[in-house]
């Protein structure tokens, strides 16, 4: 699977707006790609979240209705798994399959805790943002 520029799609990512470079190292250095194959199952409901949560750097994935529709589709730039990390539960919230062949580039809540807490309000409040638009 061919990669964008991962600096890039950070940098463009509305949750890493205008951070600084030492920020953008500590997401490089912190972070790990994941790849998964059309069809494969990246988060399933109420598994719990092991604190990860991840940008799209390319592909497709879908959010699963319980009936096993595609309910929403994100692509390349969109964070998902935020809703699981930051809730009291620590559960995924919806199960999330890959359209097309998808890499992922993943964290960990702690680190973003420890490391880059600035990060980890503005994930918060996506979460919170989405949480509203989900429930709507």
């Amino acid at each position: 699977m061919e990669s964008p520029n991962l600096l890039t799609i950070i940098r463009q990512c509305t949750l890493f707006k205008n951070i600084d470079d030492l920020s953008s190292y500590l997401l490089l250095h912190y972070g790990k790609i994941r790849l998964f194959a059309a069809g494969e199952t990246i988060f399933k409901k109420g598994d719990f979240s092991r604190g990860a949560f991840g940008l799209i750097v390319s592909g497709q994935v879908g959010i699963i209705s319980d009936t096993g529709q595609v309910i929403r589709g994100m692509g390349s730039g969109e964070i998902l798994g935020e809703l699981g990390v930051t809730s009291p539960q620590n559960k995924r919230t919806a199960t999330v399959k890959a359209i097309k062949p998808t890499e992922l580039f993943e964290w960990n809540v702690d680190m973003m805790k420890t490391q880059l807490p600035e990060i980890m309000k503005r994930l918060k409040d996506l979460a919170w943002k989405n949480a509203s638009n989900y429930y709507e």
